[in-house]
């Protein structure tokens, strides 16, 4: 479905993801609504079910559910053998925009097909997993047979005319140039934050819960298990506090589980939305990012501005920290 563009005559950007858009991509949402000069459009392989709210937001996916069985089929064969999905690029072109910003480098790679016949600027921004994660790793299949050739793909992507990369951090530059991208085509651009949004509580610290706030993706390098570990050992000393793990990911059954055989002062929040991250920030006295490298080589690299925004919260990355602050009295 593509919804009405504004009246307003701007520019068009298209904003590219895979899915439209998960709970833990919020940065794209917030980035869209936030564009002045550029009219996007969202546009990617499918919808998120149960995902963040998009209704309001010009978009358009390439193969709907409500698409026939010939359709969805066509698409499929198209895409899993890297061929130029006629009805997909006509719906690019009707677009009519000016530049493509594609979110992810598996996701450039992915649409390349597709992308290196409109003849526009390509900005890709690469994020994390999508540069940090080992060659080896990709090419040994771990990510999947078509995932195999990623690394050359996104190599010779960056020497294509008109394309260019947006690093999220100096961190991801570094692993950007690593990996092969020429310097000449990545930029740093932080991700920035709502300040309207994000502000910080009059309230002090010390006057709030002994409460420590963990939100993010239950995955691997996000080192959730070892912020269980560090609080199941300080927590006999300090009754009353108490941990608060927000997101879902694939660790979370593991995590519960951790957290069942201890103790009740560990909630799970499950998802949550810009404004209830905000509000459990306000009311903690830490927040927790213990973050460590994954075992296919992917790691944190992005600052927490939004904690930093709501800046009257104690902020730590590691465990050993946490159970010094804990051990203090938060």
């Amino acid at each position: 479905m593509t919804m009405p563009f504004q009246t307003i005559q701007r520019k068009r950007v298209i904003v590219m993801a895979p899915t439209l858009l998960p709970w833990s991509e919020t940065f794209i949402r917030e980035q869209v609504l936030a564009m002045q000069q550029w009219q996007p459009i969202l546009v990617g392989e499918r919808i998120a079910p149960d995902g963040l709210p998009i209704d309001q937001l010009p978009h358009q996916v390439f193969c709907p559910s409500t698409a026939n069985i010939v359709r969805r089929l066509a698409y499929a064969i198209s895409s899993r053998l890297g061929f130029t999905d006629p009805i997909s690029l006509r719906a690019l072109r009707r677009l009519d925009a000016s530049i493509v910003h594609v979110h992810f480098g598996t996701a450039a790679v992915d649409y390349w097909p597709l992308l290196r016949h409109l003849q526009i600027p390509i900005v890709i921004t690469l994020h994390g997993f999508d540069i940090n994660v080992h060659r080896q790793w990709w090419e040994a299949g771990h990510g999947g047979p078509r995932r195999r050739s990623y690394p050359t793909k996104l190599l010779r992507l960056a020497h294509q005319p008109g394309v260019s990369f947006i690093a999220v951090s100096e961190s991801i530059r570094d692993c950007a140039l690593a990996f092969g991208i020429p310097p000449e085509r990545i930029v740093v651009r932080h991700i920035g934050v709502n300040t309207d949004a994000f502000r910080p509580l009059v309230a002090r610290t010390t006057d709030r819960p002994r409460r420590a706030l963990f939100v993010a993706r239950l995955v691997e390098k996000k080192g959730a298990k070892y912020l269980l570990e560090a609080f199941q050992r300080v927590a006999p000393h300090l009754p009353d506090a108490e941990l608060l793990i927000g997101g879902t990911g694939p660790e979370e059954a593991e995590l519960r589980t951790l957290a069942g055989q201890s103790t009740s002062a560990i909630r799970f929040l499950g998802k949550l939305s810009s404004q209830e991250v905000c509000e459990h920030l306000r009311h903690s006295r830490v927040f927790c990012c213990p973050s460590v490298t994954a075992s296919n080589g992917d790691d944190l690299r992005t600052n927490f501005v939004s904690n930093q925004a709501v800046s009257s919260a104690g902020m730590i990355s590691g465990w050993d920290q946490f159970r010094r602050m804990v051990a203090g009295g938060l």
